[in-house]
C-alpha cells in the first residue's frame, strides 16, 4: 500500500511494485485459510498501485509531449520557409519572363498592357493594386496564388515594391513574405533569395517607399 500511495509523485514507478506485492499478498492471505490478515492492505495496494501506474503513465506522455512539441513546431516552421524560398525562386524566374515581354516588372502601369496584349478576363483594376502580381498570371506563367500560399505559422502579409525591372540595382528588394519566426524572406531583381529579422525590413518602406501589401493566401482555405 505504501508503495502504490508513493507511486503518485513516482510517476508509478513503485505503483509497479506495489500491484506485484499485493497480488503475492492476496495469494499467501488466501492459502493461509485465515492464518494471515491484512487482505484490506494488500488490496488497497493493488488499487493504489494499478491507479498511480495509469496517473504516472499519462504524466509521462505529457511530459514526452512537452519535449516533442517544440522539436515538431521547429521542424514545420523550418519546412515552410523553404517551400517560400523556393516559391519566391519561382517568382522570381516568372518577374524575369514578364519583363522580357513588357519591359518591367509588374506594376499598376503595366495593367493595361497585359489586357490589351493577353486577352485576359481579368480587368485593369484587378491587376492593379494588391492584384498587381496576377498580371503574371494573365500572361499565363503560373497560378500566382499557389506560390504566395502561407501557412498558420506565418503572420502578416507580402510586400511587394512595384516600378522596377533588370536595370535596377541586383541587390534592389521585389517580393518581401510574411514573418516566420521573426524572419522575413526577402526576393531580389537579381533573383537571390535572402532570410532578414523582421525589424530589419522596416527600413526598407523608409528607402524605396511604401511598398503594395498583397494579402497571404493561407493553406487550407481564407486568406
Amino acid at each position: 500500500m505504501v508503495c502504490g500511495i508513493v507511486g503518485f509523485v513516482s510517476c508509478g514507478l513503485t505503483g509497479i511494485a506495489a500491484a506485484i506485492l499485493g497480488h503475492k499478498a492476496n495469494r499467501k492471505i488466501a492459502r493461509s485459510n485465515g492464518a494471515l490478515g491484512g487482505s484490506g492492505f494488500a488490496t488497497a495496494g493493488l488499487i493504489t498501485g494499478y491507479i498511480s501506474i495509469v496517473v504516472g503513465g499519462i504524466l509521462g506522455l505529457a511530459g514526452v509531449s512537452g519535449l516533442v512539441a517544440p522539436v515538431i513546431l521547429r521542424q514545420k516552421k523550418a519546412a515552410e520557409r523553404m517551400e517560400m524560398t523556393s516559391n519566391m525562386r519561382v517568382l522570381g524566374l516568372s518577374f524575369l519572363e514578364f519583363e522580357m515581354e513588357f519591359g518591367a516588372f509588374p506594376s499598376d502601369a503595366t495593367a493595361a498592357a497585359v489586357k490589351d496584349t493577353t486577352g485576359t478576363s481579368f480587368s485593369v483594376a484587378e491587376m492593379s493594386g494588391e492584384g498587381v502580381v496576377k498580371q503574371l498570371e494573365a500572361f499565363g506563367i503560373s497560378d500566382v496564388d499557389q506560390f504566395l500560399r502561407v501557412s498558420r505559422l506565418a503572420k502578416g502579409d507580402w510586400w511587394y515594391f512595384q516600378g522596377h525591372s533588370t536595370e535596377a540595382p541586383p541587390r534592389q528588394v521585389l517580393l518581401v513574405s510574411p514573418s516566420l519566426d521573426g524572419e522575413r524572406v526577402v526576393l531580389r531583381v537579381d533573383n537571390s533569395v535572402t532570410r532578414t529579422p523582421e525589424g530589419g525590413v522596416e527600413s526598407l518602406v523608409e528607402e524605396l517607399g511604401q511598398p503594395i501589401v498583397i494579402p497571404a493566401p493561407r493553406k487550407g482555405g481564407g486568406s
